[in-house]
């Protein structure tokens, strides 16, 4: 079975912080956006700010840093 995964958009990260706001859990959370449970925990515990809340335009900030720093195809010489 292949799975094709894909990274939640910036939409999805404010959705996630007005849930949140609202109190839901990571269950409703995941399911409203038909995303794994763990999808959901996995981008809280990745992307919270220091003082532990979790604001989408700070999480977009870290992923696209991340996704600068680690993205390019690393060619190792022999």
């Amino acid at each position: 079975m292949n799975r094709r995964y894909k990274q939640l958009t910036a939409q999805q990260r404010y959705q996630i912080e007005a849930y949140l706001k609202s109190g839901m859990t990571c269950q409703f959370i995941a399911s409203q956006l038909r995303v794994s449970k763990s999808t959901i925990t996995r981008e809280l515990q990745r992307n919270r700010t220091k003082t532990g809340k979790y604001h989408a335009a700070t999480a977009q900030t870290y992923t696209e840093e991340r996704k600068e720093r680690y993205g390019r195809i690393r060619r190792f010489k022999h």
